[in-house]
């Protein structure tokens, strides 16, 4: 016996010295160095959490996907190029599509010159020139004889007829790796900074520098002045101004030819584009991901990464996001879609009614309608801050409490319905607690609706994973007598909108509840949200992995609204959470087939309001406001009692 578990032993190690060696030794074409990245600001500010890009006008592109790049042509039609390599071109309103070119290559940007000659950076080719016929025409794919240009991407032309394009990075070329994917993460992994601004002379036909020492140049734009450029910095989230008239700049070198206008934005900036009223359009393709921030001064972490398989590389969620700043770098617009249903939005295009959204991978074109948009902004200018400023604190409890009495009222109503119908006829109502909590965190609420004779189990999760917590409430759901109202609080929510997704369930309610998207983890919804103090060293983890919460920040945060001896004890009784628990993905939301409730806590210190009001939005929820903190269902019981109620009413 010893011999054959000798062998397993040998082997076993062996396997183990093989992978540690290839993930330390095996040769790799990068060679990362240490930067210092700021922490990321999250979407507050400018960049608040809204949904403005939500819900998109689609236009059917056939086969293509990918149109990572749209422009209006002096024809008036639209023209976007395609991950095929092919050239589209269309009517505004998406009709009459043709195929009118293709390079062979990726175009990744265009420009239009004075001819109405197509100028396009080619990422496998260089600066080509396309004619209306379709016809390709190499400009340049060299700045000097051994100087190769590795990487066009975005490009502009001046009235002078100059052509400003961007290098990417002299160090990858997708010619040489076989996609511009592969190209863009070693170049953003590496951080060598080789990415430059050139421009083409038509006249003589020469290309110079005019800077470098950009981590992954990428969107370029002109300024009124016909010749000050801004260029998106895509590998350190930023956005810079630099003079085209400027030679061999290195933007680094503290010349006043160059500077920077936006810097940590909350994502990876592309393509910058013209629009109307003096505005320039800036898409952010992925929202920053904090695991491959904290590795910005680990180059040895980084090179071990890239010898992983790529879908195992940090990458920011799904997440669409454009918008618009002026010649000040000032943001005068901003479109958002948390859901990332339009994925990759690396840039938009507008005209007087529309305006049209680049995507990296998307199988259609999307757009919105402008009149539509500015009637929200108006909504949100006028409202939003309102919501949020403590002189109206009186005004939203007042907003509040009569909601509360409306509903409250209805409620009374319903239970009067509820009492006289026949016991087997009444849903059961399963309560599922959020993370750090167990069933005792209804209290409150069981008795308020026990006294409407309605069967209620507020069940007791693991909290070990995502995956056992959704299998315990399917349990429950499936061992009750008949239909089931699923409630869901905070990480709870997460839970529902998946096992919801079972013929008992008729309705879902949420309480100040995370609603992930499929394919969407709670994780990823902190991550791309902003943080607020509670999740900032208030949470212990043991060495196990197993995350508890502070008695402080519990009262200070999670419910300040509560009695002190109610929240120690909430504290002291606490479940604890295990850390891979928020990573478990949703597969499919059950919130898209059945009706939903969403309790909205106006004052809540740990899921924003703004981002549980996008929530109940996306689901297009029956919406409750309540002036209450995170622990709605122990702060406001009969508001949160109520909303059940009506749950259990509109579903009769």
């Amino acid at each position: 016996m010893r011999a054959p578990i000798f062998r397993i032993i040998s082997a076993v190690s062996a396997a183990v010295v093989g992978v540690l060696g290839y993930l330390v030794l095996w040769p790799i074409p990068a060679e990362p160095v240490a930067w210092s990245t700021p922490t990321a600001p999250g979407y507050t500010g400018v960049y608040a959490l809204n949904t403005r890009l939500a819900d998109l006008h689609t236009v059917g592109i056939g086969s293509e996907f990918g149109p990572e790049h749209i422009a209006i042509g002096p024809d008036n039609r639209l023209y976007t190029a395609m991950t095929s390599g092919d050239l589209v071109r269309m009517d505004l309103d998406g009709g009459n599509q043709q195929v009118f070119a293709n390079t062979g290559g990726r175009v990744l940007g265009f420009d239009f010159d004075r001819n109405g000659l197509m100028i396009a950076a080619d990422a496998m080719k260089g600066l080509i020139a396309i004619a209306g016929d379709g016809s390709v025409t190499l400009l340049g794919d060299h700045v000097s004889p051994d100087d190769p240009i590795g990487y066009a991407n975005s490009v502009v032309v001046a009235a002078d007829g100059m052509v400003y394009f961007t290098d990417s990075s002299t160090r990858f070329s997708p010619a040489h790796y076989g996609n511009t994917l592969e190209a863009s993460i070693l170049d953003i992994m590496e951080q060598s900074a080789t990415g430059r601004v050139l421009a083409y002379d038509p006249a003589s036909r020469t290309i110079r520098i005019v800077a470098h020492g950009l981590s992954f140049a990428n969107g370029v734009v002109l300024l009124g002045d016909g010749h000050t450029l801004f260029v998106s910095e895509t590998g350190r989230y930023r956005i810079w101004r630099i003079d085209g008239h400027a030679r061999d700049l290195d933007v680094k070198s503290g010349s006043p030819q160059a500077g920077i206008v936006l810097d940590n934005l909350p994502g990876y900036p592309d393509n910058l584009m013209r629009g109307r009223d003096g505005r320039i359009w800036v898409g952010l393709f992925r929202p920053r991901n904090p695991a491959a921030d904290s590795l910005a001064g680990s180059p040895f972490m980084r090179k071990i990464l890239l010898r992983l398989p790529r879908f195992l590389l940090p990458a920011g969620q799904r997440y669409g996001h454009v918008f618009a700043i002026n010649e000040n770098g000032q943001v005068t617009e901003d479109l958002q879609d948390p859901t990332g249903a339009y994925p990759e939005t690396t840039g938009a295009t507008e005209t007087a009614d529309r305006l049209y959204i680049h995507s990296l991978h998307a199988p259609v074109l999307g757009w919105t309608e402008l009149r539509a948009r500015n009637l929200k902004s108006a909504f949100l200018a006028s409202y939003l801050p309102r919501r949020r400023s403590l002189p109206n604190r009186g005004q939203i409890k007042e907003t509040a409490m009569s909601m509360k009495t409306a509903i409250t009222a209805a409620a009374l109503s319903t239970a009067g319905m509820i009492s006289a119908a026949h016991a087997q006829d009444a849903p059961s109502i399963v309560l599922v607690h959020g993370a750090w909590a167990n069933g005792s965190s209804w209290v409150e609420v069981v008795p308020l609706l026990q006294q409407h004779r309605l069967h209620v189990v507020a069940l007791h999760n693991p909290e070990s994973s995502f995956e056992a917590d959704v299998a315990a409430t399917r349990r429950v759901i499936d061992d009750q007598p008949g239909k089931v109202i699923l409630v869901g609080h905070s990480y709870g929510g997460a839970v529902i909108t998946e096992a919801g997704n079972n013929d008992k369930v008729k309705a879902l309610v949420y309480v100040a509840a995370f609603a992930p998207a499929p394919g969407q983890s709670v994780n990823a919804i902190v991550g791309a949200a902003p943080q607020p103090p509670a999740w900032q060293g208030e949470i212990h983890a043991d060495a196990q992995g197993w995350l508890t919460w502070s008695a402080d920040g519990m009262a200070k945060y999670f419910a300040p609204d509560i009695a002190p001896k109610a929240a120690a004890l909430l504290a002291a009784t606490q479940a604890p959470l295990f850390s891979g628990a928020f990573d478990g993905k949703v597969t499919a939301a059950a919130y898209t087939s059945k009706p939903s409730w969403y309790v909205v806590a106006d004052n809540d210190q740990i899921i924003p309001p703004q981002l549980q009001q996008i929530f109940a939005d996306r689901m297009k929820a029956t919406t409750i406001h309540v002036a209450s903190s995170h622990v709605a269902m122990l702060s406001q019981p009969q508001v949160v009692a109520d909303a059940i109620l009506a749950a259990v009413e509109g579903t009769r």
